[in-house]
């Protein structure tokens, strides 16, 4: 997963988020992007709805009887404009449900 970050490190890459930046790692391992729970070489990847059941894009939450906690996302490392397009969005999102 360090690779990942390094490449960010020139500074022209922008913002990136952690979840964008490991699942790229993971995919690597052989992660199929399926919403099952996986074992890759001696790790175990849970399936979202284990701790993130909230659907930030949508403002939709989904919680199973797996739900160990929920990672609200208030993206406060984005910029001020970046969370104010989200917001707008929101709406939209949830009607598509995307």
């Amino acid at each position: 997963m360090i690779n990942e970050y390094d490449k960010l490190l020139d500074g022209k890459s922008g913002t990136v988020g952690c979840p964008i930046l490991n699942t790229e790692a993971i995919k690597k391992l052989g992660l199929q992007l399926n919403g099952k729970t996986q074992y890759l070489n001696g790790i175990t990847v849970y399936a979202s709805d284990y701790f993130n059941p909230y659907d930030a894009p949508t403002g939709i939450l989904e919680k199973t009887s797996n739900t160990y906690s929920i990672h609200w996302f208030s993206a406060s490392w984005m910029s001020k404009n970046k969370r104010l397009r989200c917001a707008i969005m929101k709406p939209i999102h949830r009607m598509l449900r995307k």
